[in-house]
């Protein structure tokens, strides 16, 4: 069996986006499948040079093809893409991230993510209404569609009509050679980091990109609140995370005068400074009103740090129950909660183990290989219609 596979997402532009990471990860783990006997994998990549793809490199069993036309990237999403890949020798089509699959010959399976886009838009109007185009002709076209959480799973047949059956949940996974425990021999190096960036105190923290969904200004005013209400304890709230669409009441909250305590945003980080600044947190808060799959949570949750969360979406589907909840719209139980697992050594060493055995979960190769079954079962399907 072959797989031709859409690889727009690995641009050079989309370094930074979550769409690349999966596309990334998943294609690496392909490469390491191929053997005698199982299928073959046909990517298609860019000629232009601005594709990470190349990167792969052709082999027998996972063969790079180029074109131009990728490199049209809406053209490429509203229907070039499936033409192209539908006119393969291929037997079934992977589009890692959503396009028009309405003119491919070959059935074909696309990755929606999540139900953002509906849910809690994160975009400008004009961004939002292409994407909702896309989703659309993604989730009418495909043969099967691939999601990152069954709460996302639920909102995309409903509000889409789409049958269950064609909607299988493949769960993303995490750097586990990055994002893990803190081992004895770089204690010092992370101290050394951290006061480098002028934390000389104890911090809570969250990571990701600020944004409205990420529901910090409630988290910031729950901090204030947990500083008024607990005068000994002595704390910072650090936000690491490049500024996003909309995240001008962040700053303004962050900025509040005559308050006691210090909101510090970082900008972004790279990963291994990411994870040192996770393993050393008192504790981790993802407060969001609305996920899809949560990475950031994922890898708190890896590194061990204490990690609380909203009972919303699919946060705790994805932590598996481990953690302790609060509703993300309630400042005063954000407050509690935090202060709370702060206060309490027994809840922070509970947290930390409860989550980094449910992280132990998720890895790529599993990612890999479920997605595998997917394509192969998709094609088994189509073939006997």
């Amino acid at each position: 069996m072959k797989i031709a596979i859409d690889t727009f997402v690995l641009n050079r532009t989309f370094r930074n986006q979550g769409s690349y990471v999966y596309a990334r990860k998943i294609l690496q783990q392909f490469k390491a499948l191929v053997e005698a006997g199982s299928p073959t994998f046909q990517l298609l990549v860019s000629s232009s040079g601005d594709s990470d793809a190349h990167e792969f490199g052709s082999r027998e069993g996972f063969e790079l093809i180029e074109s131009g036309l990728i490199s049209w990237t809406k053209s490429w999403r509203v229907g070039i893409s499936s033409f192209v890949l539908g006119r393969s020798k291929a037997d079934v089509a992977f589009f890692p991230a959503p396009v028009n699959c309405m003119f491919s010959r070959l059935p074909s399976v696309v990755t929606v993510y999540d139900a953002t886009i509906l849910k809690a838009p994160s975009q400008t109007l004009a961004k939002s209404s292409f994407e909702r185009m896309i989703i659309w002709n993604a989730m009418m076209s495909a043969s099967a569609i691939l999601t990152l959480s069954h709460n996302s799973k639920a909102d995309l047949s409903n509000h889409y009509k789409v049958p269950a059956e064609r909607i299988a949940v493949v769960y993303l996974a995490y750097d586990s050679k990055i994002f893990r425990p803190v081992c004895d021999d770089v204690v010092a190096n992370d101290l050394s980091f951290i006061r480098s960036g002028g934390l000389s105190k104890p911090y809570v923290m969250h990571h990701g990109v600020i944004q409205p969904r990420k529901n910090l200004e409630r988290l910031i005013e729950a901090y204030w609140l947990a500083l008024e209400r607990n005068p000994d304890l002595d704390f910072d709230l650090v936000l690491v995370g490049p500024l996003g669409w909309r995240s001008e009441g962040v700053l303004r909250a962050a900025h509040q005068a005559g308050k006691r305590g210090t909101v510090r945003l970082t900008g972004p980080v790279s990963d291994l400074h990411l994870a040192v600044l996770i393993r050393q947190a008192s504790l981790c808060v993802i407060p969001s009103l609305y996920e899809g799959f949560c990475l950031p949570l994922l890898e708190c949750m890896a590194c061990g740090s204490p990690t609380i969360a909203s009972r919303t979406s699919c946060l705790p589907e994805i932590s598996g129950g481990a953690l302790q909840y609060f509703d993300p719209y309630s400042i005063e139980e954000i407050a509690e909660t935090m202060t709370a697992a702060l206060r309490d050594s027994h809840i922070q060493k509970m947290l930390a183990k409860a989550g980094l055995q449910r992280a132990s979960e998720f890895t790529w190769e599993r990612s890999a290989r479920e997605t595998l079954q997917v394509l192969m079962q998709t094609c088994k399907e189509t073939s006997s219609n």
